[in-house]
């Protein structure tokens, strides 16, 4: 299990976003999320689109489950958005190449490196495993 430990503080350069949480941050480039990986912290890349049923649940589930897991970083990527381009190539380049073609999906980074890539089919209970399972 996760040591619980103080919030994520992020680099300087990093601009903060409002989403769900302190510790959530919203639809950010290429380089802010680069800089939120290399803080080694454990993080959450949830893609999803607002229309998306079930990226709106799991959103609901992170909302619960966000402010109870201060040491993780969650980042929320909208998939159809255009100005995602960049970030969405990386992501999929560092999970091996696989196109992301269905959605919700989770991406994991743990000490600055690519951790695991979570397919949909999200319940809260498998939210909380996911927030237990990254490697200490």
């Amino acid at each position: 299990m996760i040591n619980p430990c103080q919030a994520v503080q992020l680099l300087p350069q990093v601009k903060r976003t409002a989403f769900l949480e302190s510790n959530m941050e919203n639809n950010i480039s290429l380089e802010e999320l680069l800089a939120i990986i290399e803080t080694k912290k454990p993080v959450f890349v949830k893609i999803g689109a607002d229309w998306c049923s079930h990226c709106n649940r799991l959103d609901a589930f992170l909302n619960k489950t966000a402010p109870s897991n201060k040491e993780v970083m969650f980042v929320k990527i909208t998939s159809d958005n255009p100005n995602n381009t960049q970030v969405l190539n990386y992501l999929q380049q560092v999970s091996g190449g696989a196109e992301i073609s269905f959605i919700p999906v989770i991406m994991s980074f743990k000490d600055g490196k690519f951790y695991k890539r979570e397919k949909p089919g999200f319940t809260e209970r498998r939210v909380n495993e996911l927030m237990t399972c990254l490697p200490a």
